[in-house]
């Protein structure tokens, strides 16, 4: 049971799991923490409202497509429950999952959502009839993230610790079309704007995916796990590992970048139209806007930056809910010895799959 919505002041003491924009407008952002869910406008930063649990905790939510006032939550209380957050009310519970549910997603008609969790179970709802509608044992371990191809009401994918990566069509009645083996645990999959691609980050690897020809045309390992991905476009993916780093990959040249560092873990990536939002552990958020950022990269290779491989976060930064980034970090103390000494760092190495 959740209580209904109230509206109070913002005081974020503990830790951000994730952040998630309205869609249709990226005028509403949803920031989810263990006991409770905030609503924030994204053109202020103020909040506009928020949803208290009384039983388990939160693990995910999302906003429904083309309808930026429906809200849908999960987490260990193994129900999907909807929010008119415009209105401030809840709507109803979807109940029929066996454990705790950690990923939901809409279709682009808004009118079914997927679901995935402990349960190993791919659940697929249609929320008119506020009734599970299509549900089978699709992996082997636990289901950590379900999503719809964009544009598309029939075709969605679901990844898992398993390291099956699985591509489902709703209109077939075994469901599953494709697979592809990411090797070890997948913690996070999109799919990107071209509707050929899909990303999958999950132990230090960093893949990416032709769907056509079902092979692996990228892939990167990094020194550290890997815990994020989030797509700004077609060229762009932004990713995070445990830790303090976010790095930047350029899909026209198949290079990745250090993008970000930051004094406090960063645990949450989400990507609006011009900007990128962070949320870290200490339940504190940053929004970066990158258009001037985006436009260096364009202009100089091979770092995002002439000064230095990471941006320094002091500067163009919106600060908000108490957020201080560092103002000089130890690599780009590092990058500026080695260019006294005329060294550069030597471009990150490639790995194509097979």
């Amino acid at each position: 049971m959740v209580q209904k919505l109230k509206t109070k002041e913002i005081h974020l003491k503990k830790t951000i799991l994730k952040i998630c924009l309205d869609q249709k407008k990226n005028s509403l952002m949803g920031i989810i923490q263990a006991s409770r869910i905030l609503f924030v406008s994204f053109k202020n930063f103020q909040l506009k409202g928020s949803i208290k649990g009384t039983r388990g905790f939160f693990l995910n939510g999302i906003f429904r497509k083309n309808f930026g006032n429906i809200f849908a939550s999960s987490g260990k209380n193994k129900q999907i429950e909807l929010f008119d957050v415009s209105n401030k009310r809840f709507l109803r519970s979807l109940k029929g999952h066996l454990e705790p549910v950690y990923s939901t997603n809409f279709s682009n008609d808004g009118l079914t959502l997927v679901s995935g969790g402990n349960d190993m179970l791919f659940k697929v709802w249609d929320i008119s009839l506020q009734k599970c509608i299509v549900s089978y044992l699709s992996h082997q371990h636990f289901i950590r993230s379900v999503s719809f191809l964009p544009q598309s009401n029939q075709i969605c994918g679901s990844s898992s610790y398993d390291g099956k990566i699985k591509l489902h069509d709703l209109r077939v009645k075994k469901g599953i079309i494709s697979y592809w083996d990411h090797g070890c645990p997948i913690e996070n999959f999109k799919f990107l704007p071209d509707r050929n691609t899909i990303v999958t980050i999950g132990g230090n690897f960093f893949k990416l995916w032709n769907i056509p020809e079902r092979k692996c045309v990228f892939q990167v390992k990094e020194t550290r796990p890997l815990l994020n991905v989030s797509v700004l476009s077609k060229r762009f993916i932004f990713y995070n590992s445990i830790g303090q780093e976010i790095h930047l990959f350029d899909n026209s040249s198949f290079s990745t970048y250090p993008l970000f560092c930051f004094e406090k873990e960063v645990l949450s990536l989400e990507t609006s139209v011009k900007g990128l939002i962070i949320g870290f552990s200490d339940g504190k958020i940053c929004y970066r806007n990158l258009v001037s950022d985006l436009k260096i990269l364009l202009r100089e290779k091979p770092y995002p930056l002439p000064k230095s491989p990471f941006f320094s976060t002091a500067q163009k930064t919106k600060n908000f809910f108490g957020f201080n980034p560092k103002k000089r970090s130890f690599f780009s103390k590092v990058f500026e010895i080695m260019k006294k000494k005329k060294k550069f760092c030597p471009k990150r190495k490639k790995e194509k799959g097979n």
